[in-house]
């Protein structure tokens, strides 16, 4: 029952699709105001008449490999390939209206209200800075470069923010121009140095952020299609953290048994990150309970033609206990997480294909079911071009 889960969504509109379609009467016609050359036109056929595709017969080739050691060679009769008419798969970018933010916003929301996102206070950033300081934690590690640049930017940022939380506003269902957070700009200016340029927005009503509920357990981010800023629309719905897969554990584990310390925090991380793959290997609910959760949903969203591709069990954590490491190092997170307050659930990795990997959704059913997850590439929701949208 969707008024009893609480998820974190994740929806991107980039392509639209028809779907399949019956095998057309005449063959489609590329438009010269795509700004294609004459030679890559194709004209229209007539019903039954076939086009022979310009390929030779016969091909042969030779070639030496290994200082000439080595011949490798081909000689084969290819005959002619003729084509005739071709499905058509008709593909448009999305532009996400105003009602549809509502709509997606609304279902997750549970009757929750929605709030303005508040800028962090001092507090938020000190904790970083004292773990820093302390040596806590991943900075404790030896073997990473000094963290001067990282704990100056996170002093600027502290600097400006405010004390207390400003009053609460409610946020109005409207995109707008992407507002930006002086604050948060400043405690990521390290990494800014280390990235280079920064790449600037252009001007556009496109955006919409909030929070939700009193307590803001749950966040929202979205954007709508706009053609100056070559992007995609899409709907993000956030509560608690993503999703700790034992692949992705494994990985952090092999790459720490390649850190030359000898100080003894590789043996003390290794411990750690054992410990968080013995926790996931613990039995949760049955995977087929989850896939029906997260079939239930798509259908719900009015998701078509998804199948079920692949299947993980992850290891999460719920926004009221899981560390703040936005402005920290990532790997500080295994240090600070409570592995008593961890949720275990599966990840179901749904697929929509034409001839390649356009549709996608991804679903993470979590403990007693409750909590979820979701990605989303969405096809066009009314299987028919969406170009005029």
């Amino acid at each position: 029952m969707k008024k009893k889960m609480v998820l974190c969504l994740v929806m991107s509109f980039a392509l639209c699709l028809s779907g399949c379609q019956k095998t057309p009467d005449k063959s489609s016609v590329v438009s010269k105001a795509d700004g294609l050359s004459e030679e890559f036109i194709a004209e229209p056929l007539e019903s039954g008449e076939t086009r022979t595709v310009d390929m030779p017969e016969h091909w042969s080739a030779s070639e030496k490999k290994s200082n000439d050691r080595v011949t490798i060679s081909a000689d084969l009769d290819l005959g002619k390939l003729h084509t005739g008419n071709l499905p058509v798969v008709e593909m448009a970018n999305h532009t996400l209206t105003q009602k549809e933010l509502k709509e997606y916003a609304e279902y997750f929301a549970d009757g929750e209200d929605f709030y303005v996102p508040q800028v962090d206070t001092k507090e938020v950033f000190q904790k970083v800075i004292d773990r820093i300081d302390q040596k806590e934690g991943v900075y404790a590690n030896p073997t990473l470069a000094p963290f001067n640049d990282l704990k100056s930017a996170l002093e600027e940022a502290a600097e400006s923010a405010p004390e207390t939380p400003p009053e609460d506003q409610k946020a109005e269902f409207k995109f707008h121009k992407k507002s930006e957070d002086i604050v948060a700009m400043a405690s990521d200016s390290w990494y800014s140095k280390l990235r280079g340029e920064v790449e600037q927005t252009p001007d556009a009503e496109a955006f919409f952020s909030a929070d939700v509920g009193k307590n803001r357990l749950s966040h929202i981010e979205a954007r709508s299609y706009n053609p100056k800023l070559a992007n995609s629309s899409s709907f993000v719905w956030k509560t608690g953290t993503g999703g700790y897969s034992l692949e992705y554990i494994q990985q952090y584990i092999r790459m720490n048994e390649y850190s030359p310390d000898t100080s003894g925090y590789k043996e003390k991380f290794r411990d750690l990150l054992n410990q968080f793959q013995a926790t996931l290997e613990q039995e949760t609910f049955s995977k087929e309970e989850g896939q029906k959760q997260a079939e239930n949903v798509i259908k719900d969203l009015d998701i078509p033609e998804m199948s079920l591709l692949s299947t993980d069990k992850i290891l999460w954590f719920p926004e009221e206990a899981a560390p703040d490491d936005r402005y920290g190092k990532s790997d500080d997170f295994y240090w600070q997480a409570d592995l008593k307050n961890a949720k275990i659930g599966y990840r179901y990795d749904f697929t929509r294909s034409y001839g390649g990997d356009f549709g996608r959704c991804v679903y993470r059913g979590c403990h007693k079911g409750y909590n979820g997850y979701i990605y989303c590439t969405v096809p066009n929701r009314n299987g028919v071009n969406d170009s005029d949208r």
